[in-house]
């Protein structure tokens, strides 16, 4: 993108540009939020802690767009960027935060320890599938209620159909633990896939009532 503009700037546009090398690493730029001021809409703060994604999932642009590599934003950044919201809450918007990578755990549990640390008085939410909340050991999870976070936000029957994910004791049991560090679960539920039938609803009604 640099040698993009720089050659418009110079006036000598190419006709086609190719990555040579890997992605750029993150890091050097804090999001201009003043271009929401006076929004309706935004309420809460958006803090993105990564680019890219290991897995591939058929919905989702994520790898097209940013690639399969993680490249994650230096942990100070991050923190003074939480700083600045107006907000007292925000979203850290990125599921690589509980991908059970060595990697990408490493870093999300140093970047709960610098959150504590700066003791911003916010608290926040993360997304998460039902396969990644069976990787929230109690460690992570620990971390994460230091840090102020108080929900994650579960999208389910998505990667498979709800008849096979609501009845998974394991997760019900995930959920227990969350809630034992005083972090809720809010769910979403996707109906309708061909895996799906009418017994669906039924199934929803009985997981909310165990999940609470």
């Amino acid at each position: 993108w640099e040698r993009v503009l720089a050659d418009l700037e110079r006036g000598e546009m190419k006709g086609r540009y190719e990555r040579l090398e890997g992605p750029p690493p993150l890091g050097g730029r804090q999001p201009r939020r003043d271009v929401f001021d006076g929004s309706r809409y935004l309420r809460t703060g958006v803090v993105q802690i990564a680019r890219g994604c290991r897995h591939r999932c058929s919905y989702c642009v994520v790898p097209k767009c940013y690639g399969t590599t993680v490249r994650q934003r230096p942990i100070g950044e991050v923190v003074d960027d939480i700083r600045s919201l107006p907000y007292s809450n925000y979203f850290l918007a990125d599921e690589s935060f509980v991908f059970d990578h060595p990697d990408d755990r490493a870093y999300a549990l140093e970047l709960c320890d610098a959150i504590a640390r700066a003791d911003t008085g916010k608290t926040f939410y993360v997304a998460a599938y039902p396969w990644m909340l069976k990787d929230v050991d109690a460690e992570l999870m620990q971390a994460m209620r230091r840090a102020g976070c108080r929900q994650i936000y579960g999208v389910l029957g998505l990667d498979s159909p709800l008849r096979r994910e609501l009845v998974s004791e394991e997760l019900l049991q995930k959920i227990a633990e969350l809630r034992e560090q005083k972090i809720e679960l809010m769910g979403s539920f996707i109906l309708g896939h061909d895996g799906d039938d009418v017994t669906s609803k039924e199934l929803v009604i009985s997981f909310c009532e165990q999940a609470r």
